[in-house]
């Protein structure tokens, strides 16, 4: 549930609410009845400020004492993944599955979402560095060090548009 260590990046601060959420899931499925239950949720509720006030100050410690610095806390969270995927495997029960559940991989839906949120991002993202912001009719990218590469900025936006429109009306 930890796998990120103590303490996410602060610049990424929504890696570590994954494990947070499967946590959640685990222990609903898992813990059926009460008190257990409730114990178990206030301490999976207790990681989160612990790992956030201890996390930053062991991580600055070690980075500050030891030879490799900040590296060293990347080979620490790699052991912490490891340690918590195995101990994942070995603890946590196998659900059951149900024959009548419909397990097919809706490529379409997730193909059109995922342009959509990337185009989104990109048009937005890249208005902020034109020089006349959405007014820009395109932006010059750089795609290779002689290649370049212009993009119409508002058009992007308005297909994200339409491609959400269209994960909606596939949903």
């Amino acid at each position: 549930m930890f796998a990120l260590g103590p303490d996410p990046p602060a610049h990424h601060p929504s890696l570590g609410r994954t494990e947070i959420v499967n946590g959640f899931g685990i222990i609903g499925v898992t813990f059926r009845t009460e008190p257990a239950r409730t114990v178990v949720f206030a301490i999976l509720a207790m990681g989160n400020p612990i790992g956030s006030t201890s996390g930053p100050i062991l991580g600055g410690a070690v980075a500050q004492r030891s030879k490799g610095g900040w590296r060293l806390l990347s080979y620490i969270h790699a052991g912490l993944t490891l340690v918590s995927i195995i101990i994942g495997i070995l603890v946590i029960p196998r659900g059951e599955r149900k024959k009548d559940e419909n397990r097919r991989i809706d490529w379409l839906g997730g193909g059109l979402i995922t342009s959509c949120v990337c185009l989104f991002t990109f048009s937005v993202t890249r208005s902020g560095i034109a020089s006349r912001g959405w007014r820009e009719p395109s932006v010059h990218l750089p795609v290779h060090v002689e290649l370049t590469w212009d993009v119409d900025v508002p058009a992007l936006l308005a297909t994200s548009i339409i491609l959400f429109a269209l994960a909606l009306l596939r949903e």
